[in-house]
Order: C-alpha cells, then sequence, then structure tokens
C-alpha cells in the first residue's frame, strides 16, 4: 500500500482531514443550524485519494474505493478519510494472507472473520463479503452506527441520490456483546479454528495479549491474525504475553518498572503531536543549525541551547522538551513491546511479518502483526 501514498497526495488528503475536522468542530459550535454530516461512503474518498486523474494511482485507488465502499452505511468525511485507508490495507493484507495459505492447500476457504472490538462492523463485514463468508463481531460496545444494527439512528442516502450504487451484503454479521475474554469458541463462534480469520484494529493497551491468551488456553489458535494494537501506554505488566521478554531486553521486572516505560508511546507524543506542533517548535529553533538533526526534525544542538536553559532558569519543562526525538523513542518501545508478541506467537507455530500497513499521518499507531499458523 505504501506506493500509493505519493509525496502530493500525502499533502491533499492530510489537509482534507484537517478540514474536515474543522468543519466538524464548527458545526458544533453551530448546534442550531447544523449541517448533514454524514455522507455516502466513498465519496470524500473518491474526491481526495482520486482527484488527480492524470496520475495513474488515481485508478488504483479508484478501484479500492469501489471495493470497500458499496455496503457500508452513510458516514462523516472525518469517519471515512480516518477509517477507510486503515479498511483497506487490513483486508487487503487478509487477501494476501489467504493467498499465501492457498499455495500449500488451493482449496482453502475462510469459513468465519472474527473481529475483535470490532465496533460498528465494517471492517468484518467487508471482509467477509470479500472472501464469501460470515463475519462475527465480539464487543461490549453495540454503536447505533453499526453496519448490522436495525434500524440505525439515521436513513442512508436513497439509491435515487446516490452517485455511486450501494451493494447488498450476501453475508451476515453476527454479533456477541461481551468482552472476548468472557467468550468461549464453542459456544460463541463455533467454527474450525483452522479456517477462521481474527482480525483487531487498534486494539487498546494489553487486549491483544488477553485474546491470544485466551484462544491458546482453549487450544483455538486461528489460522490467519491480523492484528493492528494500541494505545500502548496502556499496557498491564501482568497481562502481557511475553513478560520474559521484557525482563531479557528492557530489564523491566514488574507492573512498576513497564509504567516508567509505556506512557512514552502515548498517542499525543507520537507522530501525530509532531504533525501537529511542527510549525511551533519550528519557531522556537534558530534556522541557521542544520546538523545533528534527528529523524523527526527534532535538533540536538537547539535542544541543548535552548530548552536546557530554559529549564534551568526555572521555566516549566515537561519530559517531551528534555528528549530531542519523543517520536522515536516511542517508536522503539512500540517496536520492542510488538516484538514480543511476535516471538510468542512464532513459538505457537506463527509464520509471523510485523509491518506498516498505512502512513503514520493516517493514524501514528500503524504498525500490523501478520500470521499464518503452519
Amino acid at each position: 500500500m505504501d506506493q500509493l501514498w505519493t509525496v502530493s497526495l500525502s499533502t491533499a488528503y492530510t489537509k482534507a482531514l484537517q478540514r474536515a475536522r474543522e468543519q466538524r468542530l464548527e458545526a458544533f459550535r453551530q448546534n442550531s443550524q447544523r449541517p448533514k454530516e454524514k455522507f455516502e461512503a466513498g465519496l470524500i474518498s473518491r474526491d481526495v485519494l482520486c482527484g488527480d486523474v492524470s496520475s495513474p494511482l488515481s485508478a488504483s485507488w479508484r478501484k479500492l474505493i469501489d471495493r470497500y465502499s458499496p455496503i457500508i452505511p452513510d458516514r462523516s468525511h472525518v469517519h471515512e478519510l480516518e477509517n477507510l485507508p486503515q479498511e483497506i490495507a487490513i483486508g487487503e493484507l487478509l487477501d494476501e494472507c489467504v493467498s499465501q495459505v492457498r499455495v500449500k492447500e488451493p482449496h482453502f476457504k475462510l469459513d468465519l472473520i472474527v473481529d475483535v472490538g470490532g465496533g460498528n462492523g465494517y471492517v468484518s463485514a467487508i471482509l467477509g463479503e470479500h472472501q464469501c463468508c460470515d463475519n462475527a463481531v465480539i464487543d461490549p460496545l453495540f454503536p447505533g452506527h453499526s453496519i448490522d444494527c436495525r434500524p440505525r439512528l439515521w436513513a442512508d442516502t436513497v439509491a435515487a441520490e446516490r452517485a455511486y450504487p450501494s451493494k447488498r451484503r450476501q453475508y451476515t454479521t453476527h454479533r456477541r456483546v461481551a468482552l472476548f475474554k468472557d467468550t468461549t469458541w464453542s459456544e460463541d463462534i463455533g467454527t474450525d479454528p483452522s479456517r477462521t480469520a481474527f482480525i483487531a484494529k487498534h486494539l487498546c493497551g494489553s487486549a491483544i495479549d488477553e485474546c491470544l491468551r485466551h484462544l491458546e488456553q482453549q487450544k483455538c489458535l486461528p489460522r490467519i491474525l491480523v492484528l493492528a494494537p494500541c494505545c500502548f501506554n496502556k499496557i498491564n505488566y501482568d497481562s502481557y504475553l511475553n513478560p520474559k521478554y521484557l525482563k531479557d531486553t528492557f530489564s523491566i521486572f514488574g507492573s512498576e518498572a513497564l509504567r516508567r516505560v509505556a506512557p512514552l508511546t502515548d498517542w499525543n507524543l507520537s507522530y501525530y503531536q509532531h504533525l501537529q506542533d511542527e510549525a511551533t517548535r519550528h519557531k522556537k529553533r534558530s534556522s541557521n543549525v542544520e546538523d545533528d538533526a534527528c529523524g523527526c526534525g527534532a535538533n540536538y544542538k537547539v535542544w541543548q541551547s535552548e530548552t536546557v536553559p530554559s529549564v534551568r532558569d526555572g521555566g516549566k519543562g515537561t519530559v517531551a522538551e528534555m528528549i530531542p526525538c519523543m517520536h522515536g523513542l516511542s517508536q522503539y518501545v512500540e517496536h520492542r513491546i510488538n516484538y514480543g508478541r511476535v516471538l510468542w506467537l512464532t513459538e505457537r507455530g506463527y509464520t509471523v511479518r510485523l509491518l506498516q500497513y498505512v502512513p503514520p499521518f493516517v493514524t501514528p499507531k500503524n504498525k500490523c502483526i501478520i500470521a499464518i499458523r503452519t
């Protein structure tokens, strides 16, 4: 997917998302005259991602949007721009995993896609249509805008007013309103694990660890895993899959030690804040100092000459100001936590990859664990 994100498209996407967020905030301020907030799925993405018709990538994006949007209910521009690129990436990764299994098992077919923490059910429903199988959403919440909520809180754009035709779903979404740890495979899922895919998009903290451990305890580890972890700052030491790895790598021997490291990965101290605060930081730097810069643009010499004296002089300082590259440190900690999970899965017979599934300007928590059990 990385090859689809050119520099110009990345800029256009970032500006469009920022504009959509500003419009949403303005709409909340004008409650008495709130404009329409939900729109036909796929419209804003076609405008933003396929706008440059001269680009050879425009046709590729249009094909993907046409494949992933027809069954999705109306949604806000912000929701679509934030989520559709992730939905596409996860779907394409699952397609790739199924294709890899079919190299050795030509007749392999999924019987079910399980989405833990799936909320509105959009991802699992789309993937179920593509893989020609039912899907199951396991989540303690059942949002009113869910794809399987009847009736939903708002009516979708009628067929006569749609710019592109919708598509009727052929496969069923099964829902269990519960935490995954409170379910059992035999009663709540029931399929053969070797013909089941397990997905999770932005499952927070130790939830992924708890899910995998719960699956192992039931001897139901699925054939395919597509996992996008989130909120590493909320990880609980006792729930994490591979505490031995934390001990060997970080010398982290308990919850207190982990609490000193995990907060460095906080969403607001990652790439998202780097983008939002870039202009502010530039104002604090001297433009004639260019060397010794780290990957995210922070400058060590400027940091040494400006940040440290300001703290010594009694000004207020933060941990973020004391560390030249919060983004780089955050990524390092996240990678180590994910790698412990990779090792755990490898020990249980999975072929595992840890990769970036969308650019960081789509979401700063943009790493995905892909695993196929052999």
